[in-house]
């Protein structure tokens, strides 16, 4: 009888702590399974929040922007120029000058007034680039060409030679400009010259010794002068 007792109690003993592992075993399951379930979730959370803000930042509407240059010279005898302009909704300018970006302002208003540089011997490529950074957007200017040249024009005087002794009174002064040039005179009086830069000019000397003056000034402002003396001697 007291054998059967004890074989009971352990039996009852086994069961018992079967019982309990196998409910510690659920506990443990259910547990890690709620942490797994709450990390999906707070992960899927973060992904809704985050494509949400992605949404929204892509919906964000584009404010309309300008950049506008004012008219530049096309030539010039200095290797820096004057850019001024306007824009709109517009945070930052740069100035770019045969590609390489020479200067970034952030204007206050929507008017910039700048002078950038240096520019090359030559043709040159202005151009100006605009950002928004509320909708992180770049927009660029038109190309501007303009033409550094600080070399003035080369005049040459074919006739009369200096020096010269002449026995009219009239005479033709004959020669050659070379370079771009946008004014010429004689004597201080306009004088128009052909494509290939030639020029004619006829005029009154006095008796005795004349000088002649010779002003050429092409389109970049660059300013040449010369001058020759001649004699009028009537027999």
């Amino acid at each position: 009888m007291t054998r059967f007792i004890k074989r009971r109690k352990k039996r009852t003993s086994n069961v018992l702590f079967i019982v309990a592992v196998s409910i510690l075993l659920l506990i443990l399951t259910v547990y890690i399974g709620i942490k797994i379930i709450l990390s999906a979730t707070s992960l899927m959370t973060s992904l809704h929040k985050a494509n949400d803000k992605s949404s929204i930042k892509s919906s964000k509407p584009v404010e309309k922007m300008l950049l506008n240059i004012d008219d530049i010279p096309v030539s010039t005898n200095s290797s820096k120029i004057r850019i001024s302009g306007n824009i709109m909704n517009i945070d930052s300018v740069a100035f770019f000058i045969n590609d390489t970006k020479v200067k970034e302002i952030y204007p206050k208003d929507d008017l910039f007034d700048e002078v950038v540089g240096p520019l090359r011997v030559g043709e040159n490529i202005i151009v100006i680039k605009g950002k928004n950074n509320s909708v992180d957007k770049e927009i660029s200017s038109d190309k501007k060409q303009i033409n550094y040249n600080n070399e003035g024009p080369k005049i040459i005087v074919n006739k009369p030679q200096d020096g010269e002794g002449l026995d009219k009174e009239e005479i033709t002064v004959e020669g050659k400009v070379e370079g771009n040039v946008d004014i010429f005179k004689i004597n201080n009086h306009p004088v128009i010259i052909t494509q290939e830069g030639e020029f004619r000019y006829t005029l009154q000397l006095k008796k005795g010794e004349n000088k002649i003056h010779f002003i050429a000034i092409d389109t970049a402002g660059n300013e040449t002068a010369t001058s020759i003396t001649v004699s009028y001697n009537p027999d």
